[in-house]
């Protein structure tokens, strides 16, 4: 009776990576299952994302063409403050090489406003992004710092007011992007 299966994970494409495997080799195996049902992978972390996912998702119509990529920010100075290794242009390709395979994909994301020590300037950085990219859809939320984190302790923190009024901003511009994107799909 299960017609949608949801592969989740923190950063789904970390699959197997301590067994030798890879997520790609997990979809191949979902292949060769028989059935009438959708898989849909969520959450495959940026800086991980490998293309190798793509023809084994091209090859099985059961495979929905939906990502889920938590970009975070648009800025390369505040991906790197972030422990990223990419930045927005390996970002931009990497939605430019999903839309190579599957035109009509839908691509969603998340982005963090404020993060500690960003600027306007870069603020408006990752709503440039956020117009390049033109996901279907993408979360935003300001940033808050949580006890434990590597983040918790950078200086220049944003002020919640501001980090508040940049997260509304990208949310203004992604429901933008979305009913024009969401026309052109009618």
């Amino acid at each position: 009776g299960v017609y949608e299966i949801n592969l989740i994970g923190q950063d789904l494409a970390a699959y197997g990576t301590d067994t030798g495997t890879s997520l790609a080799d997990l979809l191949k195996n979902i292949t060769a299952i028989p059935g009438d049902f959708i898989v849909r992978p969520l959450y495959i972390h940026p800086d991980h994302f490998n293309p190798d996912i793509l023809p084994v998702i091209k090859s099985d119509e059961r495979f929905l063409p939906y990502f889920d990529i938590p970009f975070q920010s648009g800025d390369d100075e505040i991906i790197l403050k972030m422990h990223r290794t990419g930045n927005h242009k390996k970002y931009a390709q990497t939605i430019e090489k999903i839309r190579s395979f599957f035109p009509d994909a839908a691509i969603r994301t998340t982005f963090l406003a404020g993060f500690p020590g960003e600027k306007d300037a870069q603020a408006e950085n990752t709503l440039n992004f956020l117009k390049e990219i033109s996901t279907d859809w993408s979360g935003c939320f300001p940033y808050s710092r949580e006890d434990d984190t590597p983040a918790y302790s950078l200086k220049n923190q944003v002020p919640a007011k501001k980090a508040n009024a940049r997260a509304k901003k990208l949310v203004a511009l992604q429901e933008e992007i979305t009913a024009q994107r969401l026309k052109e799909r009618c």
